[in-house]
């Protein structure tokens, strides 16, 4: 019996030996805690989302500009040019439908999809069926309205896309609320 404590005694102090090393920072030694390991990771992890959201503000712009279109911009960050004004004056409500057409790029041109006028797409507001990005853009149009919405990726299919939209992507939708 005395063994078996002898040898559990030094496997108790092993472990701790362990978790104290490497739980210390590599070159200052200084023991960190988890809960202080996990400020840090979420402090790297915020400023790496401003930087990358700062990224693609600028490219947003650049394209933007290289276009000389005059877009506005939603506080999510959303911008969005209404280019053609329908005949109706009846706006698109929240908690309702709408019945969109509309074609969907990357910044760089690549085509990701197409929704055309024999199936238009219904979408129901407010249960996340498509980005936010698109949302808030069709929220903002009247029937009948074409717009052309430009989206951040967190207001789009954000960093890990989709089957056919990529991580992080930047998404251009050329999109028109139509009658039901």
């Amino acid at each position: 019996m005395k063994f078996f404590h002898l040898i559990l005694c030094f496997f108790v102090g092993l472990s701790l030996n362990f978790i104290t090393v490497s739980c210390s920072h590599p070159e200052t030694g200084e023991v960190r805690f988890v809960g202080q390991q996990k400020d840090t990771v979420k402090e790297n992890l915020v400023k790496m989302n401003q930087r990358e959201t700062k990224e693609e503000a600028d490219l947003i712009a650049k394209y933007i500009e290289r276009r000389n279109w005059k877009m506005e911009m939603t506080e999510s960050g959303l911008r969005y040019m209404i280019y053609s004004h329908g005949d109706s004056t009846k706006h698109v409500k929240s908690g309702k439908t709408a019945l969109i057409v509309y074609t969907l790029t990357l910044l760089d041109g690549s085509f990701v999809a197409s929704v055309n006028k024999d199936k238009p797409l219904l979408v129901h507001f407010n249960l996340a069926e498509i980005p936010r990005g698109l949302e808030d853009g069709i929220m903002l149009m009247n029937i009948g309205d074409r717009a052309r919405l430009i989206m951040h990726n967190y207001i789009g299919y954000g960093l890990t896309g989709n089957d056919r939209v990529p991580p992080s992507a930047i998404l251009v939708y050329d999109v028109e609320v139509i009658n039901k």
